[in-house]
């Protein structure tokens, strides 16, 4: 689906999946485990041995549909706020932002919500495990009590984690503590969290093309630059790095090749990204690139250069559908590279990797 996206039917989607799985209809295919969700997924042979189970749990992660994991209609009866929006957050397209109002322009609460996000054994140890409709959960609460989060093991080392924050004070101080806001929250979404809602059941538009890619084989364009042995090292779902190994011999490697800088390729969503070319703020260039046929901004600063793509023109999202100059989000691929003097190079190989939306 392409055009305008308007922030009230990607709610009515995520109501449809509350109803859908209290005993409604639903469409697709349900697996009750996460690492189900995508059956003997392929693993790049550039990715180390030590990795190489995480880097398939990630491609089940990827599946889930971090949205269609929402429930607004759940959110506003707990809160008694308004929904304000629901939509992909900037950090990653695993991860999905559900912010509610008290009404004009006053913010309330904001739940965070993260597919795949680290959470061993030791942290289950630190917190404390609580059933909630069904499902185990281990919630964790902030020392200064504007937060609270709750984590619904995926695998060993993964979590869906759900992170409740207010910092409302004084008079709007909300009534409910955040983890017993978070706590009916997730009551009223366990049926949904115990079994996640994949991405093809289409239970959120637009469908996000870049989310069925694997950032791996985008960033795997890149491993005849560093030679024999090079390897990929995925971060999370939607992040990998590529950079030199040890090779076959170890010191055969070109002094080059050793000292070339790690490339990160991550898949996100950016507010306007492409507001920011020829501006310099606080020091940092930003220069409008073409890379092929798509339109892309590089940012050169100290710490590198980040080069942010814009997937697809034709594809995007708005927080207000009411507001007609509502700015709009986009998919984009982030680049990071030592220096800017490669970085549109670069971006043209993992893009053509990535192949076409």
């Amino acid at each position: 689906m392409t055009g305008r996206l308007q922030a009230t039917l990607v709610l009515a989607a995520a109501v449809l999946l509350a109803a859908g799985c209290t005993g409604g209809s639903s469409s697709g295919t349900r697996s009750s485990t996460a690492t189900s969700i995508a059956a003997q997924p392929a693993v790049n042979p550039a990715i180390p041995d030590a990795t190489r189970a995480r880097a398939a749990s990630y491609a089940g992660f990827r599946a889930i549909d971090p949205c269609a994991l929402h429930d607004p209609a759940a959110a506003k009866a707990v809160s008694g706020d308004q929904v304000d929006e629901l939509l992909p957050n900037l950090d990653g397209l695993n991860q999905c932002v559900l912010r509610l109002t008290q009404g004009d322009f006053a913010g309330a609460w904001t739940l965070y919500l993260e597919v795949g996000a680290d959470y061993d054994a030791g942290r289950r140890r630190d917190a404390a495990p609580e059933t909630l409709g069904g499902t185990l959960t281990y919630r964790e609460e902030s020392e200064d009590g504007t937060g609270c989060d709750f984590a619904r093991p995926l695998d060993g080392t993964s979590a869906i984690v759900l992170r409740v924050r207010n910092y409302n004070r004084g008079e709007n101080t909300p009534s409910k503590a955040p983890c017993d806001l978070g706590r009916e929250y997730v009551e009223a979404s366990a049926a949904v969290w115990a079994d996640p809602p994949r991405r093809d059941r289409g239970l959120t538009s637009p469908a996000l093309t870049l989310a069925e890619l694997d950032p791996c084989d985008a960033a795997s364009a890149l491993l005849p630059e560093y030679g024999d042995g090079a390897e990929l090292h995925p971060t999370g779902p939607f992040t990998c790095g590529v950079r030199a190994g040890y090779g076959s011999t170890g010191k055969d490697k070109s002094k080059e090749t050793k000292k070339k800088g790690e490339v990160t390729v991550s898949f996100t969503v950016e507010e306007q990204p492409l507001k920011l070319a020829g501006q310099k703020i606080n020091g940092i260039d930003h220069a409008a690139v073409a890379v092929g046929d798509r339109k892309a901004v590089a940012a050169s600063s100290k710490s590198g250069c980040r080069t942010a793509v814009v997937w697809d023109e034709n594809t995007w999202m708005v927080a207000d559908a009411k507001t007609e100059n509502a700015p709009k989000t986009y998919e984009v691929i982030v680049i990071q590279t030592d220096t800017c003097d490669t970085a549109q190079a670069t971006a043209e190989k993992v893009l053509a990797k990535a192949g076409r939306r």
